[in-house]
This record gives C-alpha cells, structure tokens and sequence, in this order.
C-alpha cells in the first residue's frame, strides 16, 4: 500500500492536538481526521488515529490503525512510514500559518 497524498492543516490551540491530517492511499482510499500531537511536557511527537467514544464503554476506539505485528515487517514499519509522511507535511507548514484552523472547528480539511 502506497501513500500517495497527504493534507496536514496546522490547528491554533493551547492543548496538544496541533494539527490535522487526511491521507490517501493508493490514490483509491482516504484516512480523514489522523491528529497530529505534539505533546507539550517534552515528550516526542506523534499521531493518533481517528477514534470515537464507545458509550456502552466509555473508552475511546480507533476506528481505523495500523495493524500491529511484531513478525511482519510491512505491518511493523507502516506506522513509522505514515507518521514521517504526516510531519513532513506538518513541519513544512509555517508555525504562523494563516490558514490554521482552530481546534473547535477540526471537521476536515480541504
């Protein structure tokens, strides 16, 4: 599977959450709402998949992920590959962008 496209908006906000992504794969089937989150007690950046709340449970469910497997590199490195992919774009954006959106307002993204 190829990644083939990737939107990351910048989102003005005071909590970790600092930006917005959607990915395409293989030019036929799109991720939206993969967060990017740069914690803000020094620990290292990452993403985090888009999830909803499960309200028999009260826990939050990805919808979709990577599929964790130690024994099978492809599924081992994806992860990695879609993180770098997603802060490449992130980092490219100025940290003053005026097309940021605010975190109140993460529908999507163009």
């Amino acid at each position: 599977m190829e990644i083939t496209d990737v939107k990351v908006k910048r989102v003005k906000s005071d909590g970790n959450m600092k930006g917005i992504a959607h990915v395409t794969f293989d030019d036929v089937f799109v991720v939206h709402d993969i967060k990017v989150i740069v914690p803000t007690n020094g620990k290292e950046p990452f993403i985090a998949m888009p999830s909803k709340r499960d309200p028999k449970k009260g826990i939050w469910r990805d919808i979709v992920h990577p599929i964790k497997d130690k024994e099978n590199p492809t599924a081992r490195d994806f992860r990695a590959e879609l993180a770098n992919a997603i802060f490449e774009k992130f980092n490219a954006l100025p940290e003053d962008d005026a097309e940021a959106i605010d975190a109140e307002d993460v529908d999507g993204i163009e």
